[in-house]
């Protein structure tokens, strides 16, 4: 069955949801992010079938070429689910008139048994790595896995005035946005334009599933987070420090194992730090990050990547040449 989200009623979002939670789906497959994609004005499609589904939304090149872009999908029980699913996105792809069906499929799949379903390896959209926590176990366990450099800064944590703070009010996110603009220019990244956040709170905080998070003293915000929560699991979905005041405080050592704690006392069994890279990729951009969310415990789960299903392969040919001699 085919869906356009406009006017989807609750008990279809419910049970897509149980859906996607049953295969181990991810927060960017729910009727929540469709939501989001819509309030970016994107066309949503999104069907199933017994063990698969996928939702995708349509979006337009810098090329000015249209894809449908599953993001972190599509969700599948094993390999024959795939090829199903796969054939019902070709299907609603050739219908809405787009080039290619870009994914990243979140189970991992030998690259040979993608290649001969038709798909093409594409440079990660989505981190293929991800790093997960259990939570549904006691906070002692927990602290276990806790480095003993984190515990330091977290057992400190009161003798330097740290105190947290959550907001769901949209315009406290001008204090998460200048400390990401300070996080960027450190990393030498790129982020998301402002409205892109703006629209992300708008849509998801009224279901109560969106949060800003702040490890501030009773004059400065040290450090943030955007979190969502879905299904049983919380997001860690953006985060940015003040570098300074970081430095001398490590309140951002010290809110993500609140986060944690948080998330555990409101009943969720998961934590998702995000992408991540193996620990022992030395040179890799990620390296840093990576190791800081490895000091509080979780494991590193391996997607297939990225991956383009050619729709109009004309088309998708003169794209792919086009995308090369851009980035030259």
């Amino acid at each position: 069955m085919l869906v356009i989200i406009k006017t989807m009623k609750k008990t279809s979002q419910q049970n897509w949801d149980q859906s996607l939670s049953q295969l181990g789906g991810h927060l960017y497959q729910s009727s929540l992010w469709a939501k989001f994609q819509q309030a970016q004005g994107r066309e949503v499609l999104q069907d199933q079938g017994d063990g698969w589904l996928w939702m995708g939304a349509i979006r337009r090149s810098a090329l000015k070429i249209n894809y449908l872009y599953v993001a972190y999908g599509p969700t599948v029980r094993d390999e024959a689910a795939l090829k199903k699913c796969l054939a019902s996105i070709r299907h609603r792809a050739i219908a809405a008139g787009v080039v290619f069906v870009r994914t990243d499929i979140i189970k991992n799949f030998s690259p040979s048994k993608l290649q001969a379903m038709g798909l093409v390896p594409r440079p990660d959209m989505q981190p293929k790595y991800r790093m997960l926590l259990d939570i549904d176990k006691s906070t002692d366990e927990l602290w276990m896995g806790v480095s003993q450099s984190a515990r330091s800064y977290i057992n400190s944590a009161k003798k330097r005035g740290l105190e947290f703070e959550i907001s769901e009010n949209p315009a406290d996110l001008k204090i998460f946005l200048k400390m990401q603009a300070i996080t960027a220019q450190r990393q030498g990244v790129r982020n998301h334009p402002d409205s892109y956040y703006l629209h992300l709170l708008s849509a998801l905080i009224p279901s109560g599933a969106c949060k800003l998070y702040f490890a501030r003293t009773k004059d400065q915000y040290i450090a943030s987070a955007l979190c969502i929560d879905w299904g049983k699991t919380r997001y860690y979905a953006y985060a940015a420090t003040d570098d300074e005041l970081n430095r001398t405080t490590r309140g951002a050592t010290v809110l993500l194992w609140w986060l944690i704690e948080n998330a555990k006392s409101s009943g969720l069994q998961r934590f998702d730090y995000g992408g991540v890279v193996p620990l022992d990729w030395d040179s890799h951009p990620w390296i840093g990050h990576s190791r800081f969310k490895s000091r509080f415990g979780g494991e590193i789960i391996e997607g297939s990547g990225t991956w383009d299903l050619p729709i109009n392969k004309p088309k998708y040919k003169l794209y792919k040449l086009a995308t090369k001699f851009r980035k030259k």
